[in-house]
């Protein structure tokens, strides 16, 4: 874990652990920009982050880090950069959700629409699905993202509203299968959260080697995209900017990222590359990611007022939330 100061383009990072509950800075220019100052961050996650991007930032807008649970860390940046391979020809501004997961303390399960295991398919926005889940299971839910990738009509899906991937909810397999995509290649990326706590991650040919494996799985969802495996960043020849929704663990399985990037909206983020989605997550401290659903069903639920809320902006009309086939929700350990 990175701790320490860091002197970052005019901003001075802080990296503290187990630093105040919540930490909110304006940010500032870079060194030769108008209004430069200096300002204080009592951060863990930002500092990692900032240090481990490498000077890759060109402006800090903001920064808000929460902590809404023991174990849980939520980080708000604002933010720009500047992606050469994606064309860009100047800094463009971007928002940035993250959450660091505890998974000794924490726990990631799957949802669904409704909670309703006999309703599927059907689709459900991400922040009801959490206010499902936490109604009818009794488990507190922290926050959360969408999931995988879904079946649709308008796209040449057979059966509407099915994920592509396998699905376990609570030890329940729930779909089996992998269904094809529509251009024949279809979801490749497999997340776990086994009964023993920890998280892990596989691509489909290696997730279900063995039926000690099978029978270890407790919560899984799948995506499509690797962005990290073993510790590399993982580079495409053809690389656009868009909504991102992925996650991202720690080698021994004890820690999860999860991470939303806004996008589409020129004036207000301009969403990632798969290239630099991983970049950050590596910096972060993931040694393997994927991408989960991105474009308008990139989601970041949180609690606002004691109400499971989508925090980010949407990049569907009047930024609502797509509704989808799953997700996750970040629980507290002892209510598992």
């Amino acid at each position: 874990m990175w701790t320490g100061n860091l002197l970052y383009k005019g901003y001075f990072l802080l990296a503290l652990v187990g630093a105040v509950s919540c930490t909110e800075i304006p940010g500032g220019e870079r060194p030769g920009g108008q209004g430069q100052e200096e300002y204080v961050v009592t951060t863990e996650v930002a500092g990692r982050l900032v240090g481990g991007m490498d000077h890759f930032f060109t402006r800090i807008t903001s920064v808000k880090e929460t902590s809404p649970a023991d174990g849980l860390i939520r980080l708000d940046l604002s933010c720009s950069w500047q992606d050469e391979l994606c064309g860009e020809t100047q800094p463009l501004p971007r928002n940035v959700f993250i959450y660091q997961v505890d998974l000794t303390r924490n726990t990631l399960r799957t949802t669904i629409p409704r909670n309703d295991e006999t309703a599927l398919w059907s689709l459900q926005t991400p922040s009801e699905q959490l206010r499902a889940f936490q109604a009818y299971s009794g488990t507190t839910v922290l926050g959360g993202v969408n999931g995988d990738y879904f079946e649709r009509a308008s796209t040449g899906g057979t059966v509407p509203n099915r994920p592509y991937g396998v699905f376990w909810k609570g030890g329940h397999c729930l779909k089996d299968d992998f269904t094809p995509w529509e251009d024949g290649k279809g979801v490749t990326q497999v997340f776990a959260v086994l009964k023993d706590g920890t998280a892990r991650i596989w691509h489909r040919q290696d997730a279900f080697s063995t039926t000690a494996d099978y029978n270890a799985m407790r919560d899984v969802v799948c995506g499509r995209l690797s962005l990290i495996q073993n510790g590399k960043v993982l580079t495409r020849t053809e690389e656009s900017n868009g909504p991102r929704t992925a996650i991202g663990i720690d080698g021994p399985g004890k820690t999860a990222w999860l991470l939303v990037i806004d996008g589409r909206d020129i004036a207000r983020s301009n969403g990632a590359s798969c290239a630099v989605t991983g970049r950050i997550l590596k910096a972060l401290g993931a040694v393997n990611a994927f991408n989960f659903d991105g474009g308008g069903s990139t989601t970041f639920v949180a609690r606002s007022g004691g109400v499971l809320t989508a925090v980010n902006s949407p990049c569907n009309e009047n930024r609502a939330q797509r509704a989808v086939a799953n997700c996750i929700a970040i629980c507290p350990l002892d209510e598992k």
